[in-house]
């Protein structure tokens, strides 16, 4: 099967730091290709893959100094648009929010997947209403409810365990990962390792283009870095399809059994932890799960 994937141009392919979405493109690319699929990239020039690779500007925005807001959003129309004046090319698009995609997938007769890395319920609202060969895909069954429309297909993003080598040892401290933004609750981690006393490492970034994101973390984050008590989850969202409570980790649903779960989290088997992410979240599962559903929309099987 001929595939296209398309990603902001904003990230590298794979990303140089954070980037998850990025992470899922590399994945799914490097995969596919070996899989015997012909798979060609859109996104920046820096991009590193095996695939055939096209690119409407060398550096990815985020790492240009010369870049700015207004070159950006230009650089991801033209990114867009140099896909689908060649969108024949190819038996199927699969496009990675937030690119531009659906607003183009009406031009051709060649049907576009859109993976909901983010979504806002207007938003795909629209796109339903639309962009008739433009066909979401969610990555949880919590993100198809908040949109209202539970029959939506779910494909969970995948992560590779083969480089993420194995410690049955924990350490001595607990990780906090995320942009510094009020959404990802970097604050809210750190009152409550304080209150249990606990070690906390975050790593994370301060979001350029999010112009809240370096008044949150110098209010609210950088005042308590650097003393002592500087796997858990709320019982909210997708989190109690990732975690399987008592066995993967703990599901909660205050700050008090947040503290508590803590001071239990020894309890847990961490090479079960591990096999519950192999079995449930790998890329290879991710992989066969957009191979079947390519199928269905674009009505070729061989594979």
């Amino acid at each position: 099967m001929k595939i296209a994937q398309i990603s902001s141009v904003y990230l590298s392919i794979p990303p140089k730091t954070n980037g998850g979405t990025e992470r899922v493109v590399f994945d799914l690319c490097q995969h596919l290709t070996k899989r015997g699929h012909q798979v060609e990239l859109f996104a920046s020039g820096d991009s590193m893959i095996d695939c055939s690779l096209q690119s409407v500007l060398p550096v990815a925005s985020a790492d240009d100094p010369q870049s700015t807001f207004y070159l950006e959003k230009e650089f991801e129309a033209r990114n867009t648009y140099n896909l689908y004046r060649q969108a024949e090319r190819f038996d199927l698009i699969h496009a990675h929010w937030p690119t531009l995609a659906p607003y183009f997938s009406s031009f051709s007769k060649t049907p576009t997947v859109i993976t909901y890395a983010y979504i806002e319920k207007e938003l795909h609202e629209y796109y339903r209403a639309h962009f008739p060969l433009c066909f979401p895909v969610c990555i949880s069954r919590a993100q198809a409810k908040m949109l209202g429309d539970e029959s939506l297909p779910v494909i969970y993003n995948g992560i590779e365990l083969e480089g993420i080598p194995f410690n049955k040892q924990p350490e001595d401290f607990f990780i906090a990962v995320g942009r510094m933004t009020p959404g990802k609750g970097i604050a809210e981690a750190i009152r409550i390792a304080k209150r249990a006393c606990a070690r906390l490492l975050i790593v994370g970034q301060i979001t350029s283009h999010l112009p809240w994101s370096e008044k949150y973390f110098l209010n609210e984050i950088q005042p308590h870095i650097g003393g002592r008590n500087s796997g858990l989850g709320l019982s909210a969202g997708l989190q109690p399809e990732l975690v399987k409570h008592g066995e993967s980790g703990y599901l909660i649903c205050t700050e008090d059994e947040m503290v508590d779960a803590i001071h239990r989290i020894e309890s847990l088997d961490r090479r079960r932890c591990r096999e519950w992410v192999q079995e449930n979240f790998s890329v290879e599962r991710m992989v066969e799960g957009y191979e079947r559903l390519y199928c269905q929309i674009a009505g070729d099987c061989r594979f």
